[in-house]
């Protein structure tokens, strides 16, 4: 079951991109979450990934900065 719009969720991104609370993730469906909070993991296997907290929203407004999120098998 997936979250409505306005719930809270967390997901992980591998990514070298800059993210910061305000900007949008927007999957090749079209879902798209609005950033909270973003913390990079600094150890590990998985160093660099970002933890993130986010609000699903309908879609971003017009200029918001999108970055493309592309699902992968775990």
């Amino acid at each position: 079951m997936s979250a409505g719009i306005g719930s809270p969720v967390g997901l992980y991104m591998d990514t070298q991109r800059v993210l910061v609370s305000g900007d949008y993730i927007e999957t090749p469906t079209g879902r798209t979450y609005e950033i909270q909070t973003v913390r990079r993991q600094e150890r590990g296997k998985h160093k660099g990934r970002a933890h993130i907290r986010a609000i699903v929203v309908a879609s971003a407004p017009d200029g918001a900065t999108v970055h493309p999120l592309v699902w992968y098998k775990r």
